[in-house]
């Protein structure tokens, strides 16, 4: 099977410890996806291929060039680090890099007899794991405003916890 190819994406995920529900489900956090346009000296968009590994032990881990942080004004503020982005467009050669939000989450717990976890290896099996819910962006901003178990020193940076690839044709 071929590896999917697109655009690099990252999700940002924000703990959450409060007391807070959503669909009736215990919450654990909330994140947010950010999608990466890498532009070649030519201007053409590069496509990423979808790896099995990890996108860090490639050399194109770009999760680092956007600080994503709690903010208690807006939810979420995202800022740039032209550090980073400069280091990657001189390492690589590449003549800009964009990006852009393309999803909103507010993660939930799931019940341990959950049909995701049942492959997982018994030692996993006890432990809390969570899904996603994938909700507008004023719902997402609604429910971390309003719920003070996000303003926490773990969400001055957001976790990355995964990373995706995304067809630009699909974005059109």
């Amino acid at each position: 099977m071929k590896n999917k190819k697109g655009a690099l994406g990252y999700g940002y995920l924000f703990n959450y410890f409060g007391e807070g529900r959503y669909e009736s489900k215990v919450v654990t956090g909330a994140g947010i996806e950010i999608l990466y346009h890498v532009f070649d000296s030519n201007g053409t968009e590069i496509e990423f291929e979808e790896e099995i590994h990890l996108p860090e032990l490639s050399g194109t881990d770009l999760s680092r060039i956007c600080k994503v942080s709690y903010d208690e004004k807006n939810a979420y503020k995202i800022t740039k680090n032209l550090y980073v982005d400069n280091l990657f467009r001189l390492l690589k050669g590449w003549k800009h890099i964009t990006y852009e939000v393309v999803g909103y989450s507010i993660d939930v717990l799931i019940d341990n007899s959950s049909k995701i976890l049942r492959n997982l290896p018994k030692s996993f099996k006890d432990l809390p794991h969570s899904e996603p819910i994938y909700v507008s962006e004023d719902e997402f901003k609604k429910f971390v405003l309003n719920n003070t178990g996000f303003n926490i020193s773990d969400n001055v940076n957001a976790q990355v916890p995964y990373f995706f690839t995304r067809e630009t044709k699909d974005l059109i």
